[in-house]
């Protein structure tokens, strides 16, 4: 892909292709595999527009891979990390990248599903003292 990148061929879509020599390695999920297209110069406009919108209306299904009124609201919040990092191909070769995208929460159909680092979450110390939450910490 790098060399096509390299001429300004860009593909129709981006998708993970999981597969049983993917999953456990060069694909590993979504953000990975948007990561990879950022290290070989594609846009980050690009590669969210290549990984929404377009593969949407590939299958035509207007309703996905937007935010627009009547759209369902499935939506994925990322870090844009920069550093130094290692992507891997299906062939076992390697490119370098300065970016990573990490998922910070997943919306799915308006409510949040995914939330590792509390993102949504209040405080401990600011939920009410009469909330169930002070309660559940009483069993203990």
């Amino acid at each position: 892909a790098v060399p096509a990148i390299k001429q300004g061929y860009l593909p129709n879509a981006i998708s993970t292709d999981l597969h049983d020599g993917s999953v456990n390695g060069s694909a590993l999920h979504m953000p990975n595999t948007m990561s990879k297209f950022l290290s070989m110069g594609v846009s980050l406009e690009d590669v969210i527009r290549l990984s929404t919108s377009e593969p949407a209306r590939i299958i035509n299904r207007p309703e996905l891979g937007n935010l627009s009124i009547g759209s369902t609201a499935d939506i994925a919040v990322f870090d844009l990390l920069k550093g130094k990092f290692g992507y891997t191909d299906v062939g076992g070769g390697k490119i370098k990248g300065k970016k990573k995208l990490q998922i910070v929460m997943t919306m799915f159909g308006g409510k949040i599903v995914f939330d590792p680092s509390g993102v949504s979450y209040p405080l401990w110390e600011d939920i009410p003292k009469d909330s169930p939450y002070w309660k559940k910490a009483e069993d203990w």
